[in-house]
């Protein structure tokens, strides 16, 4: 079935079916609206009840599939940021650091990797907040670091979230004789 889109609306209409599916997913709203409309009279011979009530059943199971198809359209992609590559210093460490907002759950995976793309991820720790404790979208963060002279670039997915919503910030580190760590070189990739 073709559904052509009108503004922010999909309409279809429903094969011998008297009547137009409306499934609207309004800015910003993470509910989907449907309607479903008649055309015409639908009752015009006899016999036709029957075949009426089923042809409702096909529209009802349409704007149930079209529900579900529109409710997370924005959102259901993964978003995948590769950073450009970092050489690690001596004694040193890669870094990376993502963070994202989004009205759905968010899930984030980052690893480092070599530049033949092995995983060479030695530690990470991540922390999430729901919309209940940030007063309005969900917000995830999350850090993956590499001690290897082989680690060169970090890979985030990030499901959940859009492009613009994530935050990746990728460094070099070392740690000083007291324990504090001194990163250089950051790279930011939005």
């Amino acid at each position: 079935m073709h559904v052509p889109v009108v503004g922010d609306v999909l309409q279809a209409k429903a094969p011998a079916a008297e009547c137009v599916i409306e499934v609207a997913r309004r800015p910003g709203a993470q509910l989907v609206e449907v309607a479903v409309r008649e055309r015409g009279n639908q009752r015009q011979r006899e016999g036709r009840a029957m075949r009426t009530v089923y042809s409702r059943i096909r529209v009802v199971s349409a704007a149930i599939g079209l529900a579900v198809s529109v409710g997370q359209p924005v959102y259901a992609a993964d978003v995948t940021v590769i950073t450009p590559s970092l050489l690690p210093p001596r004694d040193g460490y890669l870094q990376c650091d993502v963070n994202a907002t989004s009205p759905t759950p968010i899930g984030i995976v980052a690893v480092i990797k070599t530049r033949s793309g092995a995983d060479v991820t030695d530690f990470g720790n991540g922390f999430r907040a729901s919309p209940a404790a940030t007063g309005g979208s969900y917000y995830a963060e999350e850090s993956a670091g590499s001690l290897s002279n082989k680690a060169r670039y970090c890979e985030v997915t990030v499901t959940g979230a859009q492009t613009n919503d994530v935050h990746v910030t990728f460094k070099a580190c070392k740690t000083a004789a007291d324990g504090s760590s001194k990163c250089t070189n950051p790279i930011q990739v939005q």
